[in-house]
């Protein structure tokens, strides 16, 4: 059960897919920063937010339609991502490489970022470390 548990993380920390709400707008210290600026701010969001199980954040920044393929090649919700993510978060953690990791590409409104990250936990009374490489797509509304 526990391995289950960190591979569904793991699956979901790796491979989401997100659409930016009207509610990522730049914060006020932003005003002037560069889209891409702006999109590795809410990448950063995002993994401060998996690796403190904080849902709240998580749901501010991920679209309701955002989906998700996990490592297996199964496809899940925000929902079921929220769940598992609050069920997972003390068992692992996600741990960005650095934002020097992070590749944005913006066409108009759509931004793609490709990054690394390394994954933490423990599964079987053993220490698992995990690297695995990620990308979110974030769409303007």
């Amino acid at each position: 059960m526990k391995r289950m548990l960190f591979a569904l993380l793991l699956v979901g920390l790796a491979c989401g897919v997100a659409a930016a709400q009207a509610e990522t707008k730049p914060k006020p210290e932003h005003k002037g920063a560069s889209v891409k600026e702006h999109i590795l701010d809410l990448s950063s969001q995002w993994a401060e937010a998996e690796r403190d199980g904080d849902k709240a954040v998580l749901d501010r920044i991920l679209a309701d339609g955002y989906k998700f393929t996990d490592l297996n090649g199964k496809a899940g919700t925000k929902k079921e991502y929220l769940e598992n993510l609050q069920k997972s978060a003390k068992s692992a953690t996600a741990e960005p490489k650095g934002r020097s990791d992070y590749d944005v590409q913006i066409y108009g409104g759509t931004a793609v970022v490709t990054h690394n990250a390394v994954f933490k936990g423990r599964a079987d009374d053993k220490d698992l470390t995990v690297e695995a490489r990620g990308m979110d797509v974030w769409v303007k509304h």
